[in-house]
């Protein structure tokens, strides 16, 4: 692991505190010690929930600590605090060529009205629960209206998810009220 943070220089590290050859303390020390490292910011994750623990891992240099088991959206919003993301992307992603056939008057409708509710409700949030649920709720609509680059766009932004892509996340939710203009677009072309 010290050896891989040399040659990745990650810009943050998640260390769990049991480990087979060298537990988390080691690890963090060795890290602290080094130059190229000691600037990461190294945050421990422990099954155990005692108060000992919990001293130990902030006498120690740990950043912060969160225990197992982990749910997504808490370390989602842990590493946000060390990790930085840009609200405003410097180039959109660009869907492929958008399925006329599948731009209906009602998709964008729903899109137009409570779908951009949705969206202006995950950005302002950035909740990764939010966020979950308003890809979701779009690849529902793009099955429901069969429509090919309603489905993309939600699958690419739940991968983005899934994966805690915090980079591309919020470029992948600026771009939503672009893309509705893209389908309005198609369609008035017709």
């Amino acid at each position: 692991a010290l050896e891989m943070a040399k040659e990745l220089r990650p810009c943050l590290v998640i260390l769990d505190i049991k480990m087979p050859e060298m537990d988390g303390f080691e690890l963090l020390a060795a890290m602290k010690s080094s130059e190229d490292l000691k600037h990461i910011p190294v945050i421990a994750m422990t099954a155990q929930a005692m108060k000992e623990e919990e001293e130990k891992i902030k006498e120690s240099g740990f950043d912060n600590y969160i225990f197992k088991p982990v749910l997504k959206n808490d370390i989602f919003n842990l590493t946000r605090q060390y990790v930085p993301f840009h609200q405003n992307c410097s180039q959109p992603p660009t869907p492929r060529d958008i399925d006329i056939t599948a731009v209906s008057d009602e998709l964008l409708e729903r899109l137009d009205s409570e779908m951009l509710r949705e969206w202006k409700d995950a950005k302002r949030t950035f909740n990764i629960s939010h966020i979950e649920l308003f890809s979701h709720k779009l690849k529902m609509l793009s099955i429901q209206y069969s429509n090919a680059e309603l489905e993309n766009y939600s699958d690419k932004l739940n991968l983005e998810i899934q994966s805690f892509d915090m980079e591309k996340i919020p470029k992948t939710l600026e771009y939503f009220p672009d893309f509705i203009a893209k389908l309005k677009n198609t369609l008035h072309a017709l």
